[in-house]
């Protein structure tokens, strides 16, 4: 099964470039069995996923979100895959915003850990989510290499994704996983046993 966990849309994130349905027409010809749609500080309601999945029965469409969080250094964006829940946008605490999102069995992940001066707070304040992203589009390598040793020495799952602003960003790094996942939940476990793999379309054939 191959999964996009990071993805925008102009619908809900003013830096993306294309349509929800432009994004998952991409997506099914890439042969993608599910996305997250995880917009910036912006959640997706329950009917609006709904008439997407009917409309697209293809691809299995899951609702998400990219909250920022603010520091003193600067901030960090978690993903808090499977939210649709206002409330989210109201939190400020990370380890309250964990602490619900686990209430609730949704995965959570600490997006580009290294990009900017903040973004790995979380982790230097000891509040750890599900999983680290590793490698992306919008991610230099040495970024990558950073945001996999950090993983490493907390023992955490690390995940590649496509950060996807544009329908170019598709098909450069997913997970793909043999297991079902039919619920945010199941995602969530997926992860945690490491019943993935990270993938890339520069791996040889």
């Amino acid at each position: 099964m191959k999964l996009e966990l990071h993805l925008h849309t102009n619908r809900y994130s003013g830096c993306a470039m294309n349509t929800p349905e432009e994004m998952l027409a991409r997506l099914v010809e890439l042969d993608y069995q599910a996305v997250f749609l995880t917009e910036h500080d912006a959640v997706w309601s329950e009917r609006e996923i709904r008439d997407l999945q009917n409309a697209w029965p293809q691809i299995r469409i899951f609702p998400g979100l990219e909250l920022t969080l603010y520091n003193l250094k600067g901030f960090c964006h978690l993903l808090i895959l499977g939210a649709t829940e206002e409330e989210f946008l109201g939190m400020t605490d990370p380890g309250e915003v964990l602490l619900r999102a686990r209430e609730k069995n949704y995965p959570t992940i600490l997006a580009h850990p290294y990009r900017w001066e903040g973004a790995a707070d979380m982790l230097e304040k000891g509040h750890y989510p599900d999983a680290i992203e590793g490698s992306t589009p919008n991610v230099p390598p040495p970024q990558a290499v950073m945001a996999q040793a950090a993983a490493g020495e907390m023992n955490m799952p690390v995940v590649n994704s496509g950060d996807a602003h544009d329908v170019d960003f598709l098909g450069q790094y997913w997970i793909e996983t043999d297991q079902p996942v039919d619920t945010p939940a199941q995602l969530r476990q997926i992860l945690l046993e490491g019943r993935y793999q990270n993938r890339s379309a520069d791996e040889p054939n």
